[in-house]
């Protein structure tokens, strides 16, 4: 993957390229490695949690919700993990269709990110 860091702002609300690049003192290598590995798994993240909600698997939901918030805080998806942090609240509520209004907006958020990252054919 190209170096992804010239293709946003450093204070998006989507991608916080400024702080996941503290974290990591500067290594963009490491950085790209981190946000590829995100772009993998998160899709299949929030595949699983549509099926565990429809399945009403709450403790599924949370455990997955709870995934993908930290994957997200990792790879510097900003504006997803607080949806998916919304979505775990949530969950722990059993509010089913704010669940599946959230779980739209994460995969909507995720949409947005990885365009940010994923550089025009």
């Amino acid at each position: 993957m190209p170096d992804v860091f010239l293709n946003c702002s450093p204070d998006s609300d989507v991608f916080d390229t400024e702080d996941l690049l503290d974290r990591l003192m500067g290594d963009t290598s490491l950085a790209d490695e981190i946000v590829t590995t995100f772009l993998d798994d998160a899709r299949c993240q929030l595949t699983d949690i549509e099926c565990l909600l429809n399945r009403r698997d709450w403790p599924g939901v949370l455990f997955r919700a709870h995934t993908l918030k930290g994957a997200a805080a990792t790879a510097g998806a900003k504006s997803l993990c607080n949806v998916a942090l919304a979505l775990e609240q949530a969950g722990i509520a059993r509010y089913f269709d704010r669940c599946s209004e959230l779980l739209a907006s994460a995969s909507v958020e995720f949409d947005r990110f990885q365009k940010i990252v994923t550089p025009a054919a």
